[in-house]
């Protein structure tokens, strides 16, 4: 079954048919309208909408041609150009496959093998 943009789904941006981007975004009505133009939805805020209902929305939902800015300058450009930005500082993943444990740590210390005393040397 194809999900649909509805209030609380999280979707990837699109540039258009097949393609994705790295922004993503949490529908905060029903937008339906959305599905055919490639935004696919690939969760669902299942706790805490209550608090999506209380970020700052002022700024609008106006698309911006300033990407390249915001790539470039980070953090520090989107501070400046839009001060009252909320920011989600943590975020959990629940469900879905068990994550791949953790790599072994190996022993930065050098591995050291013992030779025998070469024949008419002492060993000290």
């Amino acid at each position: 079954m194809k999900e649909s943009n509805k209030r609380g789904t999280i979707s990837f941006a699109s540039a258009g048919p097949n393609t994705r981007t790295t922004q993503l975004f949490i529908n905060l009505v029903d937008n339906g309208r959305l599905d055919s133009m490639g935004f696919s939805p690939f969760g669902t805020v299942v706790e805490g909408v209550d608090v999506i209902d209380k970020l700052y929305m002022d700024y609008g939902e106006a698309p911006t041609n300033e990407q390249e800015q915001m790539m470039q300058g980070g953090e520090a450009y989107i501070a400046k150009k839009w001060p009252n930005t909320d920011k989600i500082l943590t975020a959990r993943v629940e469900g879905g496959a068990a994550p791949a444990p953790a790599p072994a740590k190996k022993s930065i210390a050098p591995t050291v093998k013992k030779t025998q005393p070469v024949k008419g040397t002492a060993e000290k």
